[in-house]
């Protein structure tokens, strides 16, 4: 479980400064520990440890598809990651780390997919209310539709919940092999 963890982090990097290779051989481990793992002892303590470990496959082999331009494989990755977290028992903190939805939206708003975008954020703000980077997302797909009181009245909500400098969450400049959310 925390050598997942350890691969997912390690995948997650090396995708995001380019080494597909690098994050791709993480993501190879991560599925043989899925494969190998016995993750029974988990259940008695009602960890859902096999769907995090899942849940961490998917996002990794998104954002490996991502890096490597494969946007409609990000996309379907991260698809299946949500329907695994969203089987996931409530729990607080959560299980996974944060709601996959909005980097969903993200990759959508990177297709020009607005539609799809707005339905992937506003999801995550039904399912988080208040998360920072769903509303930037939403405000950004909003923005991009020509929307500008929707965006103003999204963005007025974002800037009362972040902390921090503005410049540091942006959707609207993806680097190559680097998703932000």
């Amino acid at each position: 479980y925390i050598q997942t963890a350890w691969r997912y982090a390690r995948g997650v990097s090396l995708a995001r400064s380019g080494d597909t290779k690098g994050a791709a051989r993480e993501l190879a481990q991560i599925e043989r520990m899925l494969a190998a793992t016995d993750y029974k002892p988990f259940d008695a303590w009602k960890i859902p440890a096999k769907d995090v470990a899942g849940i961490a496959a998917h996002v990794l082999r998104a954002r490996i598809a991502h890096a490597g331009n494969d946007l409609d494989t990000a996309v379907r990755e991260m698809q299946a990651a949500i329907r695994i977290q969203d089987d996931l028992p409530y729990m607080e903190p959560a299980y996974w780390y944060y709601p996959v939805r909005q980097s969903l939206g993200a990759l959508l708003l990177l297709k020009g997919d607005t539609t799809g975008a707005r339905e992937a954020f506003g999801e995550s703000l039904v399912r988080t209310p208040n998360n920072a980077w769903a509303l930037c997302g939403l405000a950004q797909a909003y923005a991009r539709e020509g929307k500008k009181r929707e965006a103003q009245a999204v963005e007025e909500r974002f800037t009362r919940v972040w902390i921090g400098e503005r410049k540091r969450i942006d959707l609207t400049a993806p680097r190559a092999g680097r998703l932000d959310i």
